[in-house]
């Protein structure tokens, strides 16, 4: 059992699988067995119906075998879930995870992940908030802060994100996402020159980043949002980068990255260029990325007259 979670830990998945099928014979029914072989097809990607069996199987065998239900359990089949794009299972799933501990910050903050990206914001807001109560992570101030701002909330946003970029004092990723949602917060509630701060900041963390991480990809394409947004602000970048340049140069390398297309859309809005817009917005859709984000983005508001947009919105129902 150790070895295949070995194999799943480097990336070996057909190494895990045929490790993990044996231990399977030997073992029948054993939990740990059972998700471990998940985590093998979850991570292959390649045989979802087997990896969503698998996590089920694993629920199913440690109840048998303890009389009781792990939250841990359902958290990953919640992940598995929301990494497909099934978000009414993720949020039933980390519902679930609430449910066995209710005090578990886990569980709320990615239900409030799932709901955002049903287009549930209320229901979002009010799930983070409960998980920062419990235990603020910075993962769940990052995701208040853009359930704030994605619902039109912005002085809300700006008094959660003033407040955690004052009190931490780390700067790694997370501090660049906060500055990032502080910006937004501040240039969409109409306080440019506070934004063009916390920009700097967040550009500032993104680059130190990427001086140790030179291919993470999502860094990159924030990157290239944070020099559009400061452009537009009239403040060039010390660097003079040219944001367009920036996200199609990321694009051609890593043309399946959703989270990417999503930033091209908004670079490429900013530039004024909508049809490019539309099309990253579409590739991101067609790829599998959540329709209310995409909608609910507020530097993507220019779009929302197009017919494309309007047909975006036609295929969607929020159900809250």
């Amino acid at each position: 059992i150790a070895l295949g979670e070995v194999f799943n830990a480097i990336g070996w998945q057909r190494d895990a699988i045929q490790t993990l099928t044996a231990a399977d014979s030997k073992y029948p029914g054993n939990p740990d067995v059972l998700i471990g072989l998940a985590r093998a097809y979850d991570i292959g990607g390649d045989d979802d119906a087997a990896a969503g069996k698998y996590y089920q199987a694993a629920i199913d065998a440690r109840f048998k075998q303890d009389g009781q239900y792990f939250w841990s359990d359902y958290n990953e089949l919640g992940a598995f879930y929301f990494s497909r794009g099934k978000y009414e299972m993720a949020v039933w799933n980390w519902s679930k995870v609430i449910e066995l501990e209710k005090l578990n910050p886990t569980g709320y903050s990615n239900l409030g992940q799932a709901l955002m990206a049903q287009g549930c914001l209320q229901p979002a807001v009010d799930a983070l908030t409960s998980s920062i109560r419990v235990r603020g992570t910075p993962e769940a101030y990052i995701n208040l802060g853009a359930a704030l701002i994605y619902a039109g909330r912005y002085t809300a946003a700006i008094t959660v994100m003033e407040d955690v970029t004052k009190r931490r004092a780390v700067e790694d990723q997370n501090q660049m996402e906060l500055w990032g949602n502080l910006g937004d917060a501040y240039r969409l509630g109409g306080r440019s020159d506070d934004a063009a701060t916390a920009y700097d900041n967040a550009l500032r963390l993104a680059q130190n980043h990427l001086l140790q991480h030179p291919g993470d990809s999502d860094v990159i394409s924030q990157k290239a949002e944070y020099v559009a947004k400061l452009n537009a602000l009239g403040r060039q970048n010390n660097g003079g980068e040219n944001p367009i340049l920036i996200i199609e140069d990321l694009l051609k390398k890593q043309a399946d990255c959703l989270s990417c297309l999503v930033s091209g859309a908004v670079v490429f809005q900013i530039a004024g260029n909508r049809n490019k817009a539309l099309d990253y917005a579409g590739q991101a859709v067609d790829g599998g990325y959540s329709i209310p984000l995409l909608l609910n983005n507020p530097d993507l508001a220019g779009l929302r007259d197009q017919k494309e947009f309007r047909q975006l919105a036609a295929r969607y129902r929020a159900k809250c």
